[in-house]
């Protein structure tokens, strides 16, 4: 079809169509609505409001829980205590620890002390002479003097003449005494850690 013979039939056409057509032709559009935007941002507040609400519930749960469990724990350390009535026997069950171990100690310290203590030495002197005797040795004195001079580095509180027979010899204020003829005598001398034997012998 030529454009001649379109514009003759665009002709036989009623005078009222083309006019109706000219009008809604000359009409200005519609905007269209941007639908697809609107749906996003409604979605994206639905997402935020769900996950808030979420978070809000999950805080209740955690809170309401938590203060259950503080009264359960609150009853079962008040199970555990001991009351007011068991307290005190309790203590007086408990033995003192210090006082024991302090006992203790002073006991291994004294049987420790008493374990290295030696009997101080015995020093003889007669005339010029002087002679050192150890606890448990037995020392010769050439002499025969009656009058013997007995010290020790720290004084006895005790000391006693043995094996010489009654009256053949006495001790007094740091002198021994001995009858005439005495050939020998043993001194015993005692302290508070323990005591030391010495034996003269007269030549």
């Amino acid at each position: 079809m030529t454009a001649e013979q379109l514009h003759d039939a665009i002709g036989l056409l009623p005078a009222d169509l083309l006019e109706k057509t000219d009008k809604l032709r000359q009409s200005p559009g519609k905007k269209k609505v941007p639908v697809s935007r609107y749906l996003s941002a409604a979605a994206c507040a639905v997402v935020v409001l769900g996950g808030a609400l979420l978070f809000r519930a999950v805080g209740q749960q955690k809170q309401s829980v938590t203060f259950s469990a503080a009264p359960a724990m609150e009853e079962a350390l008040m199970d555990e205590a001991p009351s007011a009535e068991q307290a005190p026997k309790l203590q007086a069950a408990a033995p003192p620890m210090d006082a024991g171990a302090g006992s203790t100690a002073d006991r291994s310290a004294a049987v420790e002390n008493e374990a290295l203590w030696m009997p101080p030495a015995l020093e003889v002197c007669w005339g010029e002479q002087r002679l050192r005797v150890e606890s448990g040795e037995t020392a010769a004195l050439n002499t025969q003097d009656t009058q013997l001079r007995l010290s020790w580095q720290t004084p006895p509180e005790d000391v006693a003449i043995t094996s010489v027979p009654e009256g053949q010899a006495a001790y007094m204020d740091g002198v021994l005494t001995l009858a005439s003829g005495t050939q020998s005598c043993e001194i015993t001398a005692s302290w508070p850690e323990g005591s030391g034997v010495y034996t003269l012998r007269l030549q």
